[in-house]
């Protein structure tokens, strides 16, 4: 029984992997899930640097020992991926359909309409949006717009999506 716990202890408890675990996860959900590669990469470097100040610190416990533990602290960014992998192609939500169409037809400005218009156009070319380019498109509005607004949301997902195209279309005709 002694045996077991010393073991559980050599693994479970790693401070400086845990860390890793944890920036390396929130790195995973900005990347894949939020669409936001900046923060995302910040978190990345914060989980590099964390392995390796934990495999500068414990070199001499043996580069086996520092690679299981290493690989067990991986499951969870494992798990954020599998689950980014399965979710995030579905199709967005009626209200997410709404801030995307609310951003488009109250911009701040032509530059604005510019830049968020072709990604609009682009995710519709397969006749949805897909969560990974709705996250894409959402942060793009707001960093344009510098709002989203939610209000009134189509009922359903066809109803909304066909009002998101309409709205295209009208600015593609009046340009």
């Amino acid at each position: 029984m002694l045996g077991q716990r010393n073991r559980v202890m050599r693994y479970g408890f790693v401070p400086l992997l845990w860390w890793m675990s944890f920036f390396l996860s929130f790195c995973l959900m900005q990347a894949l899930i939020g669409g936001n590669f900046r923060e995302g990469l910040n978190f990345l470097l914060a989980a590099a640097a964390v392995t390796a100040l934990h495999f500068w610190l414990y070199r001499g416990r043996g580069f086996s020992d520092n690679l299981r533990a290493f690989l067990l602290y991986l499951i969870p960014p494992i798990i954020v991926v599998i689950y980014a992998g399965i979710s995030m192609p579905k199709e967005i939500s009626t209200e997410e359909y709404r801030e995307i169409e609310l951003g488009l037809q109250y911009p701040r400005n032509a530059d604005a309409l510019k830049a968020i218009l072709p990604e609009v156009e682009l995710a519709l070319n397969d006749g949805k949006i897909s969560r990974w380019e709705g996250a894409r498109i959402r942060h793009l509005i707001f960093e344009r717009n510098h709002i989203l607004a939610r209000s009134d949301a189509a009922a359903t997902e066809e109803e909304a999506r066909h009002r998101v195209a309409a709205l295209v279309n009208q600015y593609q005709k009046s340009h």
